[in-house]
């Protein structure tokens, strides 16, 4: 059992979503996936209570075509004190994930091991970059650069 009080749980979960605040908004961008022109919409919400940050994003092709859609619910969890990233994908897809904060203080980047995506998201100039890479690969299959809408 832990020995944070459970009163005092929604402030702290508040606190330590804040180094990711930066997340928070719409966003919109474009960018490449596996080679081709994507563009992609990101929004990032407070939910229940400001305990969760909600991250929605949607990749659609050229001609409007949906390619790529997930959730992805941030929380800080006191009993040991880490950021963390549940996943969620089409097709009924989950992974939890440890969140790392990068030492510049400007990004996130969470991994599921070897045989699962990596993440990152740096906020640069007031543009989100975000990269993806896949199980093995040297370079980013995705990467789009998103700006606040």
């Amino acid at each position: 059992m832990s020995d944070v009080d459970w009163s005092e749980r929604p402030r702290l979960a508040r606190a330590g979503l804040e180094p990711i605040a930066f997340l928070l908004g719409e966003w919109v961008g474009a960018g490449t996936s596996d080679g081709a022109p994507i563009h992609g919409r990101l929004t990032v919400a407070s939910v229940m209570g400001g305990t969760f940050f909600e991250a929605r994003e949607e990749l659609r092709l050229p001609d409007g075509t949906l390619d790529h859609e997930d959730r992805v619910f941030y929380r800080y969890v006191s009993e040991d004190h880490t950021l963390r990233a549940l996943h969620l994908q089409a097709p009924a897809w989950s992974t939890d994930r440890y969140v790392n904060l990068l030492a510049e203080g400007d990004g996130l980047m969470w991994s599921g091991g070897p045989t699962n995506p990596r993440v990152q998201i740096v906020l640069r100039d007031d543009q989100l970059h975000v990269q993806v890479w896949l199980p093995g690969d040297a370079h980013p299959s995705t990467h789009l650069v998103y700006d606040r809408a």
